[in-house]
């Protein structure tokens, strides 16, 4: 079991509140819990108010349990230069000082006015906070930064043709949002290559294990697939990128362990080209 998609597919495995069946949905143990505390740095805190989870655990009792500091084993991925701007930001974030971490990431990183075209035509990758930015960013990516004729998967029900769709281009990066419509979990990077009609299914490329991964439709005769050039900042949590041109868009939101969780997704200062605050 692993924290998010990106480590489930390279172990293998399962994500954690899909493994334990903690249903992460509205009014769930879970989903209130991360309410709750999305806020809170406090280790104890956020320890003693998440024992409730015990409770909801649905897996085999005495199960044998192989434990993986995925976030240690994360730290150490950063480079030496970026480690200590990392600890600085912590350092801002545990103490709640709000200037000093933003008048310390304005002398530190390269902050943008706007995140244009120019800015976007140098990316591999592109996060922001709202939603809305990121479907701008995503469309841009299909019409500008991919070639090929765009592929119009509809949706199709027992009554025919739906009226809503995905764009897709052959090669372009997509996020699955939707389990048991793959072997491929919910928020798994694959990269799109083909419809096939034959089958009604999709047809993509794992990036990680270099193997081709089928994706159903779901049950409203939908592909839950999404272009994944951008993605919120809250889908990139707990793992570090690859990536080795990202620029990032805050919204303009003051939320301090966003802004951290955002720039921890970097290794180096060098990937970041551009931030807008």
């Amino acid at each position: 079991m692993a924290p998010t998609a990106r480590v489930v597919q390279r172990i293998g495995g399962q994500i954690i509140h899909s493994a334990l069946k903690l249903g992460w949905i509205p009014g769930s143990v879970l989903y209130t819990l991360e309410k709750q505390l999305q806020h809170e740095s406090d280790e104890v805190v956020c320890l003693e108010k998440s024992a409730v989870l015990l409770d909801t655990f649905d897996c085999p009792q005495m199960p044998d349990i192989v434990v993986v500091d995925e976030i240690g084993m994360e730290s150490k991925r950063f480079s030496l230069e970026y480690e200590s701007i990392i600890q600085q930001l912590r350092y801002y974030v545990d103490t709640n000082d709000e200037t000093g971490l933003f008048t310390y990431i304005c002398g530190t990183f390269p902050i943008v006015e706007y995140i244009d075209a120019t800015v976007l035509q140098k990316c591999t990758r592109a996060l922001a906070y709202l939603k809305s930015t990121v479907e701008a960013y995503n469309n841009f990516y299909l019409k500008r930064l991919i070639q090929g004729p765009r592929i119009r998967l509809w949706t199709r029900t027992k009554e025919g043709m739906g009226t809503t769709y995905v764009d897709v281009k052959v090669g372009c990066h997509i996020f699955i949002i939707q389990n048991g419509v793959s072997l491929a979990s919910n928020g798994t990077p694959l990269l799109f290559e083909n419809y096939n009609a034959e089958q009604d299914c999709i047809e993509c490329m794992d990036p990680v294990k270099k193997v081709m991964i089928q994706v159903q439709r779901n049950l409203k005769g939908e592909f839950p697939i999404v272009v994944g050039f951008a993605g919120t900042i809250h889908k990139f949590q707990g793992d570090t990128m690859d990536d080795h041109a990202i620029a990032m868009n805050f919204n303009g939101s003051q939320d301090l362990n966003l802004v951290y969780t955002a720039l921890s997704r970097a290794k180096s200062i060098n990937q970041i080209v551009a931030l807008k605050l």
